[in-house]
Formats: structure tokens, sequence, C-alpha cells
């Protein structure tokens, strides 16, 4: 389930973090925030949206890889997706991006995911408000 309601303002990662953690919507206070594997769900079904920028948003997926133009890795580093045009990217923590918190789990094995929901139902329109 996706939230889906007014949205913050942008804010960097640690309190996009923190504010899905605290969210307490929809009868619901288990949120978090999205991998990028559940943020590239929510692009592919961004019409179903009912409050959806067209804009970056945070995944809770840190980036492993380095930067070609810095020397080291860095924890810093977190995935995020555009949902203008699907692009996905890594973005230093300490940027601003837009935040949709969720409350199920993807789990991805080889080429495929699947999702852990609540009622073992995987159909996206049903979990979204």
């Amino acid at each position: 389930m996706f939230q889906d309601a007014d949205l913050p303002k942008q804010m960097n990662w640690d309190n996009a973090m923190s504010y899905c953690e605290d969210l307490n919507f929809a009868g619901f206070s288990d949120w978090r925030l999205p991998t990028i594997e559940e943020l590239w769900i929510a692009y592919q079904h961004k019409r179903e949206f009912r409050n959806m920028q067209k804009d970056w948003y945070w995944s809770s997926t840190i980036s492993t890889t380095t930067d070609l133009f810095i020397s080291e890795s860095y924890t810093s580093f977190s995935r995020g997706l555009n949902f203008y045009d699907g692009v996905g990217n890594g973005n230093y923590q300490i940027y601003n991006s837009f935040v949709r918190c969720v409350r199920w789990r993807l789990l991805c094995l080889g080429s495929g995911c699947v999702g852990n929901y609540d009622h073992g139902y995987d159909d996206f329109d049903r979990y979204v408000r």
C-alpha cells in the first residue's frame, strides 16, 4: 500500500526516513520509505495516484556504486527516481526530494519481483490509498 494523500514538501533523506517511520495514515502506523524497486512500481502506476509530483522521490536504497568524479563510495548517497521520466539515479542524502511512503515489502529474486502484501493479494489498484 502506497501513501496517496497530501504529501509533505521535499526533504532530505534522513528526514524522509523519519517521516515514513513516524507516519500514522489510513489507520496504519507501519509505514517506511520504499526501495528503489517499489518506487519503480509506483512510477509505472503514477496515473492512479491522486497527488503525484513530476519530480524526484527518495527511496530507502543506499547507493553502493562509486561516483566517477569521487574517489570513494559514500554511504550518504541514496537512490531516487524521477517521476517525470522514470530515470533513477543516486543523490546525496543532504539534498531534498519528495517522499511517498509504503507499507508492504517487495521481494526481488533473479529477474522478477513479488510483493509481500498484507493479505497475500498483489493487485496494485487495491492497495493505493
